[in-house]
């Protein structure tokens, strides 16, 4: 089998779930395949060969590491989803990190779901979240109320994001939900030292950590 035969084999699996039969469905297929998902695959493709490259892994070995194959599976199938740069980079780093690190299964399939589920908007709030003092800086102006909101340092962090107030309560609320910040609310007054503390539980910073470069790992 060829590397044409394998990009074909990836592009169908991932339009495996579209139920189009017959000569429409075939040419709509073939103009998909030879543009855009082509040109999506050979852009993963690049980016995953760089970074094994760096891992300095024997092929053999990678392809004997359960977690790795799973995650290279599944994060090939996302990649094909999305045109989004950050994305893309969350999942190169799962699969940078799955061939460094065993993961049990049952949270590894909770973690490629959830880089599948969300938005570029997902992830960025969800790293603010973790660590807001690292996201601020003075030139954002300092805080000069004795009380006032995650919401209030997030629009200083990213005005652009709070112009999107009910898709950013969606989002909040599917970060919580999915158990990875301990509040549904970043309206809630607080001192203004307690709106930087980390947000995130446990499972949010495992996930971080997994869709992160951890160049030092």
């Amino acid at each position: 089998m060829n590397e044409e035969d394998c990009k074909d084999i990836v592009i169908k699996t991932s339009l495996s779930g579209f139920n189009i039969v017959g000569p429409f469905f075939i040419a709509l297929y073939e103009a998909i395949k030879s543009n855009e998902l082509k040109k999506r695959f050979n852009e993963w493709s690049d980016l995953i060969e760089y970074r094994l490259s760096k891992l300095e892994m024997q092929m053999e070995d990678l392809s004997k590491n359960e977690s790795f194959v799973t995650t290279i599976m599944q994060a090939t199938n996302s990649a094909m989803k999305t045109t989004k740069k950050e994305k893309r980079l969350c999942l190169a780093n799962a699969v940078t990190n799955s061939a460094k690190v065993q993961i049990d299964e049952s949270i590894l399939l909770i973690y490629l779901n959830l880089i599948d589920k969300y938005t570029e908007l997902h992830l960025k709030i969800l790293a603010f979240l973790d660590n807001p003092k690292k996201y601020y800086s003075n030139e954002k102006g300092p805080v000069c109320y004795v009380t006032t909101s995650i919401s209030q340092i997030l629009k200083k962090v990213y005005p652009e994001i709070m112009e999107k107030e009910s898709l950013i309560n969606l989002i909040i609320k599917d970060l919580h939900s999915d158990y990875l910040i301990n509040t549904d609310n970043i309206y809630t007054m607080m001192t203004a030292s307690g709106v930087f503390e980390s947000r995130t539980t446990d499972l949010g910073k495992n996930f971080i950590s997994f869709i992160s470069d951890n160049k030092k790992s």
